[in-house]
């Protein structure tokens, strides 16, 4: 289950809108899974905080799936710098018409997402119904 739901990160002056994957803010999720990946205190990609307008547009666009294509979406970045040149968390994603898949959930560590290269962490694939996904995309589409 994917949704968005208020969350306080660790470094944000207060509570904003958050991923949650079933029960737990993504930051706490990928924590407990990768705990040497470094994404406690990161926020969302998506709540349209970043401060270059080209990432911007670039979120806005790839969080929205497309049915029958995998991309590469932004989904956690660092509260301090809020552009992809520090700590970026990325997913490969995939889509049909009942479900959305993020592949693969890695470290971006090229800072450009036209060409990715990622470290991917030993996290399993997840798995969540379209309806749910699109939903927690609106939620993010009026946020920044």
């Amino acid at each position: 289950m994917i949704r968005a739901a208020a969350y306080q990160s660790g470094f944000a002056a207060e509570p904003h809108l958050n991923l949650w994957l079933g029960a737990e803010p993504i930051q706490e999720w990928l924590h407990r899974l990768a705990p040497d990946a470094g994404v406690e205190g990161l926020v969302p990609a998506w709540l349209g905080w970043l401060t270059d307008k080209g990432e911007r547009e670039l979120v806005r666009e790839r969080m929205w799936p497309r049915v029958g294509e995998r991309w590469i979406v932004p989904l956690l970045v660092c509260p301090d710098d809020l552009d992809f040149s520090c700590t970026l968390v990325v997913a490969e994603v995939s889509s049909t018409e009942e479900e959305v898949t993020w592949e693969r959930i890695g470290l971006d560590t090229r800072s450009s997402l036209e060409v990715s290269e990622v470290d991917w962490l030993a996290v399993a694939p997840q798995r969540f119904q379209r309806g749910e996904y699109l939903e927690c995309v609106e939620s993010f589409s009026g946020e920044g």
